[in-house]
């Protein structure tokens, strides 16, 4: 072995020993795309004949691209089984057999390849296998099935795929050719980017990160507060905020768009919500892969305290339309100390050709001194219930608490904007 073969080596073994061990999702599917190519790891044509071997392909989201890893035990090697069977046998990744003591350099013709081989009956789902496979028993030479995932620094999800089969560190290498197509090689790490692998976890991951602010009950039976997370992934159709008590139950939010990252909370609850604690989870949910795929951050438990209501002294409250939906909307009026809301019309959306407010008449209230006021727009598709009878979805805005002076400025309250 020449001395450049032998630095070659000694470096690839050092770049290695510096990384992490991965730890994958056991029997949830996985994508692993190139970072240099930008192209996936596929099953050749999408076979599933023993020997098939593996090449690039530009994403086509099926099962010749997806890989579900089963980690064995007692180690940090992983078999990948090809997400699909075949008269009930698991297909498994396994490197093809080639001298320990040839160390074919970079840019040098490479004659193994990545394979796919039929190794064992099993039960479809893949649960019965993958205790085989914990076993070691799939394969007569089980090291040609190890794989190991070993963390690139300073990158995120980026990983060198090394063989179990080899003590000079071969690793997954794509063909540098972005042509889909071009081989997947077994080769000596030499810190290149062909050789560096996206894990695109195909099930959606937790939110983490959830933080509670200014959480506090109004009127006794609606919870405020605001709600914020961070999101881990990319596949998600909607977030959804889910509130609970052990004596008061499960509150459930709407559907939150996935590009959220915070929610302005508001619940309301069937009983009297002071000094009850309530838990709080941010539940990521993937429409894509089937029905009910999700995944719930862990819980943010705090206990529900009385906020005081802010008191500002107005004349009139002046209420507009420009809801970016274009709803009529029905205006509902509360006095403090007085059972019951009070009907005050249909306002029609304002919006017209020079903008909005532009069409219509804005719903006016005069308020009288000394009396406290707030007032709730419900959309009218929930029909004409007052606030107390809708759920939070059905709310288009609120007020705080308006105080009547006929000496105090005119609160006007646009709805899809704000104000006061």
């Amino acid at each position: 072995m020449t001395i450049k073969t032998t630095l070659g080596l000694l470096i690839s073994l050092l770049a290695l020993q510096t990384t992490a061990s991965a730890q994958l999702p056991d029997d949830a599917p996985i994508a692993l795309k190139n970072v240099e190519t930008g192209l996936y790891l596929d099953i050749r044509g999408g076979h599933i004949r023993p020997g098939t071997r593996l090449w690039q392909w530009p994403e086509n989201e099926t099962n010749a691209q997806y890989f579900k890893p089963a980690r064995r035990k007692n180690s940090d090697a992983y078999l990948l089984q090809a997400n699909r069977f075949y008269e009930n046998k698991a297909q498994l990744i396994t490197a093809s057999e080639f001298p320990q003591d040839v160390l074919v350099q970079p840019g040098q013709p490479a004659p193994e390849r990545f394979r796919v081989t039929i190794e064992s009956e099993i039960e479809p789902p893949s649960n019965d296998g993958l205790q085989h496979a914990y076993q070691g028993i799939l394969n007569p030479k089980p090291k040609f099935q190890w794989w190991y995932f070993e963390a690139v620094p300073n990158t995120r999800n980026q990983y060198v795929i090394r063989s179990g089969r080899f003590n000079d560190n071969r690793v997954l290498t794509a063909d540098a050719r972005p042509v889909k197509g071009s081989p997947i090689l077994l080769r000596p790490y030499a810190q290149s980017d062909t050789q560096h692998w996206v894990v695109e976890r195909l099930t959606v991951e937790a939110p983490s990160s959830v933080v509670l602010e200014d959480f506090h009950y109004w009127r006794s039976k609606r919870l405020l507060g605001d709600i914020g997370w961070t999101a881990n992934s990319e596949r998600v159709d909607y977030f959804q905020v889910v509130a609970s008590n052990d004596s008061l139950g499960t509150l459930r939010s709407s559907p939150i768009s996935s590009n959220a990252r915070e929610w302005e909370m508001e619940f309301d609850v069937e009983s009297e919500a002071e000094g009850k604690e309530w838990c709080f989870r941010v539940i990521a949910v993937d429409e894509r892969n089937g029905p009910n795929i999700s995944e719930a951050s862990p819980e943010v438990c705090q206990v529900a305290q009385r906020k005081q209501a802010q008191v500002i002294k107005y004349s009139k409250l002046v209420v507009e339309n420009c809801h970016p939906s274009g709803r009529p909307v029905r205006i509902w009026l509360a006095e403090t100390g007085v059972t019951g809301w009070q009907d005050k019309g249909l306002l029609s959306h304002q919006s017209g050709p020079g903008g909005c407010p532009t069409t219509g008449s804005a719903v006016v209230i005069d308020f009288t001194a000394g009396k406290s006021y707030e007032m709730i727009a419900v959309d009218s598709g929930c029909g004409n219930n007052p606030p107390s009878n809708v759920n939070s979805s059905c709310r288009f805005l609120s007020t705080t608490v308006l105080q009547g002076d006929p000496n105090g400025a005119t609160c006007t309250m646009r709805i899809g904007v704000g104000g006061c």
